[in-house]
């Protein structure tokens, strides 16, 4: 367990580096069980904001959390941002693009941590991920120049943020047929819930692909010592020493999308399983993964 004292120091780090230490008057620090939870919570009084975290009980990328928290804060504070919470769409009667301007803005907070050289749990390859699931009905040649150019971009205001959620569709046809440049970032709703490993698997419609995949599992965490399955919002995550090296996305198409991370090459590869697929190969392949991470001592 984290305690808030030590959350509390790391985000007094986070305020004084970002400078808005000035406009926050209280800060409260509360917990949630799932790092997809984690919110920041402003309220104004007079001229001074009143700030909560609500923030994962653990250490994994524990600054970069706190950090990009109060980069939302930094924003709504900052002149140039021109933050206005009339001009944001209603997440009842626009539930869809509440959603799209939710991801916007937390890929543009999630690039600027990855520019600040912080290791980070809402990383480039997780963001794209989410990128790809949210924006399915473009392709995937489509959504992917939009993700690389989105989050290169330096900076934009909150207006230009809106506007982009409201007209994706039209800036991502724009930028794959011209290839200019675009001005949109993603990241998951707070709101979203957790799937559980089970129900991750119970979305493929073919009973033979989930007894496949029940099976994989089972295999991995046999033979990989100290390996934790674990679900995500996305998918399925293979983690050894907290560090993510195999994910499972289960697809519409009754496939999984399987995603190899290699963290010493900081690269990656995705491929995608169906019922024909090799099964023992892929065994093979995490077998591989979990060597290069696991010392020789607990090799099976």
């Amino acid at each position: 367990m984290v305690y808030v004292k030590d959350k509390r120091h790391i985000a007094q780090t986070a305020i004084d580096e970002l400078k808005i230490g000035s406009a926050i008057k209280n800060l409260a620090i509360t917990h949630t069980e799932s790092p997809w939870r984690e919110r920041l919570i402003i309220e104004r009084e007079e001229q001074h904001l009143n700030a909560e975290i609500v923030i994962w009980d653990d250490e994994l990328f524990l600054p970069a959390r706190i950090y990009r928290l109060f980069l939302f804060a930094a924003d709504v504070l900052d002149p140039s941002f021109r933050y206005d919470p009339a001009i944001t769409p209603d997440k009842h009667t626009e539930s869809t693009i509440r959603t799209r301007h939710n991801h916007i803005w937390g890929l543009y907070v999630d690039s600027r941590i990855e520019k600040l050289g912080m290791e980070s749990f809402y990383d480039r390859t997780l963001r794209k991920n989410l990128f790809f699931d949210l924006e399915r009905k473009v392709s995937r040649k489509e959504a992917e120049t939009a993700f690389d150019t989105l989050w290169e971009k330096a900076s934009f205001s909150y207006p230009e943020l809106v506007d982009h959620a409201r007209n994706l569709d039209t800036l991502l046809r724009k930028s794959f047929d011209e290839g200019s440049p675009l001005i949109v970032k993603t990241v998951p709703d707070t709101d979203l819930t957790v799937r559980s490993v089970a129900e991750h698997i119970e979305q493929l419609t073919s009973q033979a692909l989930q007894k496949r995949t029940h099976e994989l599992l089972s295999c991995a965490a046999y033979n990989c010592k100290g390996v934790t399955v674990a679900p995500s919002y996305f998918g399925i995550l293979f983690m050894y020493q907290r560090k993510v090296f195999i994910e499972l996305v289960p697809l519409k198409s009754n496939t999984l999308s399987f995603t190899i991370f290699d963290a010493s090459s900081d690269a990656y590869e995705t491929h995608v399983i169906d019922e024909s697929t090799d099964m023992l190969a892929i065994r093979k392949v995490i077998q591989l993964m979990y060597n290069k991470l696991a010392p020789p001592s607990e090799h099976i």
